[in-house]
């Protein structure tokens, strides 16, 4: 193999090696804050006041745990030479799971799910999928919800989750109950992609062996974004391991790669343009959510380089 070929190889690996601690954006958004201050970048909080220095990188994270924004402050004001950017969305086509998640059909217990963004419904069939993602709990004392003294409601905690093994499987029906399925057998998103997560036991039973799998307890659980996510690893394939194959490369090949020149961008010269790199999600669904590319959060953030 030529020298480049394995810097080619040994780059394919790092991007396997990242994409395996991505199984949701909240994961996304936690593998770049490593990647990120491993590589000397600063944590900064909207909440507080800002003193950028010329040359030094940071980061913030949005508050919900699902975008993040990195940059080198330039040597000339954004005023006068603007920003040199580059985006990506920490989201994927995925399933995730209804509000309401459960049901039961022959004792079989269902894990409901809608699609997100633009999935391939097929390659979700008879894979084996774990869960990745947050799980909410409301603060609590003495038996009461406990208030928040400033905006007097309750701040949920918020707990990153990821099975560590396959929980659901999506079958197919069998060829020999639809001829037709390789010549024209559609599938409906709404009702044909409802996972199976258990045979046995009562439809409570089965409830709290899905938490605890997830090593919660359904009194831990007040709120959820949940996805289910590809329980096989990233992989190069070829004959000298050229190819990649695994999940969610929309659009974590991006992420991967803006993270790289963001943080080779962080130590190189110093630049009069403010280099960013913008990481956003919802970009499946139009980025019209709170942290979103069309959001507040980007602008927000430009506003205070001045």
């Amino acid at each position: 193999m030529r020298k480049d070929n394995k810097q080619v190889s040994a780059l394919a690996s790092q991007y396997c090696e990242f994409q395996e601690m991505c199984a949701s954006p909240f994961h996304v958004v936690e593998a770049l804050k490593a990647s990120l201050q491993d590589a000397g970048y600063e944590e900064l909080e909207e909440s507080v006041a800002w003193r950028l220095k010329p040359g030094t990188c940071y980061y913030v994270c949005h508050q919900d745990g699902k975008s993040l924004l990195a940059f080198k402050v330039g040597e000339a004001p954004p005023e006068s030479n603007g920003f040199h950017m580059a985006c990506a969305h920490t989201d994927s086509p995925s399933l995730r799971l209804r509000l309401n998640p459960f049901a039961r059909s022959e004792n079989l217990l269902q894990v409901l799910t809608q699609y997100h963004g633009g999935l391939i419904a097929r390659t979700w069939l008879d894979r084996p999928l774990s869960l990745a993602g947050a799980v909410y709990r409301l603060p609590r004392s003495g038996g009461k919800l406990k208030l928040d003294q400033t905006l007097g409601l309750p701040i949920p905690h918020r707990t990153l989750v990821s099975s560590e093994k396959p929980m659901t499987v999506i079958p197919d029906i069998a060829i020999h109950l639809d001829r037709e399925k390789n010549r024209s057998g559609g599938i409906d998103l709404e009702t044909m992609l409802t996972a199976v997560a258990a045979v046995d036991g009562s439809f409570e039973e089965q409830q709290k062996k899905f938490w605890s799998a997830l090593g919660l307890s359904s009194e831990d659980v007040d709120g959820f974004e949940l996805s289910l996510a590809p329980f096989f690893p990233h992989v190069t394939v070829g004959l000298e391991g050229e190819l990649i194959t695994g999940p969610r490369h929309d659009d974590l090949a991006m992420v991967f790669a803006i993270c790289k020149g963001i943080i080779e961008a962080g130590a190189g010269i110093p630049t009069n343009k403010t280099v960013l790199g913008g990481f956003f999600d919802a970009e499946e669904t139009g980025s019209q959510t709170s942290s979103g590319a069309d959001s507040s959060f980007l602008p927000n953030i430009l506003r205070r380089h001045r």
